[in-house]
């Protein structure tokens, strides 16, 4: 498995052919690689906003409590700690969405311009 996890990994650690830093895809790949946690709570708070009776919810509004969550309620030291970037937020909006089909709808997207 960890042979899996460094092939995976080494992918999205080179930079663009043209020097530029990654793209917002290949650094979302890595950070949800790395943080397989994120997804996780993203998936069972909207599994209970669904179960209260909303069939609509906003991904930053999540983002920004799972970010509060984790400074009153998360002890973090090294290894577990990691900064929510924003640009990842419409990523896992569109990953939840696709993968877990009683949710399919539940998040509004736009266009990814990047």
């Amino acid at each position: 498995m960890k042979d899996k996890f460094k092939k995976e990994l080494e992918k999205f650690k080179a930079r663009r052919k043209d020097g530029h830093e990654r793209s917002i895809d290949a650094a979302f790949a890595e950070f949800d690689l790395r943080n397989p946690q994120v997804y996780k709570w993203l998936v069972q708070q909207s599994f209970a906003l669904k179960r209260k009776g909303h069939n609509k919810f906003g991904m930053k509004m999540l983002w920004e409590v799972l970010r509060w969550d984790r400074m009153v309620n998360v002890a973090t030291t090294g290894a577990d700690d990691f900064a929510l970037n924003n640009n990842f937020s419409s990523r896992y909006a569109r990953k939840i969405m696709g993968k877990e089909p009683r949710l399919r709808g539940f998040f509004d997207t736009r266009e990814l311009r990047s």
